[in-house]
């Protein structure tokens, strides 16, 4: 925290709990004072919220940090995570599109990420995995080895791996949280029709995104870079929503079939990508009898292994 921010701060005492709030911007006092309330009546009732002892709160009017679990109108840096609970707002994309209820699904989405930082780093441990296989991407011993495919084709199915490995990632991380946060706004159940549902629009989606690769491999295969570029900004917009419903899916799937889990431990819910898919597949094999939608070998509707060998192949299929 700098000195301007000391002089920014409010201190608040919820219930025995020191939330501090930090304004880092220059919105207007009455949309503020609004912003307030309804983050001290958050931390007053909620439950999630109450695992907290202490929390600050940032303020802000700029875009999230690099290395920030970002959304829209949130975000949490897992580093900063490490020393103390915190978390950012963005005050104008939250006053500009003002709704209370989803505010409030947006602290208790970004607190979930705090309360699985705290209880197993793994926030911490997904960024390092996305900074190793930045590096690995980027060695040279890597591009020498496709020294014969142009820079653009590289940059393009190097972003395309990372963004793999990001969507496998936050089938976990973000689609624990949005459950996390459908359960606190009551809006979902735990019945046979609300799971059957839930399957169902899981695997639609998965689909549309199984289609869409397709179709990105076709124009690499083709050599077209720049419909490959096209099909691939449309997967990617993709990826980015699909993360959040689909994996909402898959940690409902564990849940449901597991009585005994409460509510800490559905922040913490397998926070280790490969081993949060893993049990989903054994839930849904086994007790759902269903095809996976997700699966990490050739068990589900998307094989995480199986589109990466898919990927290297097409490596192989431009240097011909």
């Amino acid at each position: 925290m700098g000195i301007k921010d000391i002089f920014r701060t409010k201190r608040f005492k919820v219930n025995g709990r020191v939330l501090k709030i930090i304004n880092r911007t220059k919105v207007e006092k009455k949309s503020l004072n609004k912003i307030y309330a309804i983050i001290q009546l958050f931390f007053s009732e909620n439950r999630v919220a109450r695992l907290l002892p202490r929390i600050t709160i940032y303020i802000e009017e700029e875009e999230p940090a690099l290395g920030a679990v970002a959304e829209k109108n949130a975000w949490v840096i897992p580093k900063e995570l490490q020393s103390h609970a915190a978390l950012h707002i963005n005050a104008l994309a939250i006053i500009g599109d003002f709704n209370t209820n989803k505010f409030i699904g947006t602290l208790v989405h970004e607190v979930g990420h705090i309360l699985q930082e705290q209880l197993s780093h793994s926030l911490l441990r997904r960024n390092k995995g996305e900074e190793r296989l930045k590096a690995i991407l980027s060695k040279s011993s890597f591009k020498k080895n496709y020294s014969n495919i142009s820079q653009d084709w590289i940059l393009l199915l190097t972003e395309i791996r990372q963004y793999l490995y990001w969507f496998i990632s936050a089938l976990s991380f973000e689609g624990t949280a949005t459950l996390l946060s459908d359960i606190q706004k009551q809006k979902i159940y735990f019945d046979d029709a609300t799971k059957e549902a839930l399957y169902q629009e899981s695997e639609k989606s998965i689909n549309n995104l199984i289609f869409s690769w397709k179709l990105v491999k076709v124009q690499v295969e083709a050599k077209n870079l720049q419909k490959a570029k096209e099909n691939w900004d449309l997967m990617k917009k993709m990826i980015k929503v699909y993360a959040y419903s689909i994996g909402k899916y898959l940690a409902y799937t564990i849940y449901f079939y597991d009585e005994k889990i409460e509510l800490r431990e559905i922040a913490l819910l397998k926070t280790q990508p490969f081993k949060f898919i893993r049990e989903y597949q054994e839930q849904e094999i086994l007790k759902g009898n269903k095809i996976p939608i997700v699966s990490l070998k050739k068990i589900g509707y998307l094989s995480y292994n199986n589109i990466l060998a898919e990927w290297a192949a097409l490596i192989e299929e431009l240097k011909k």
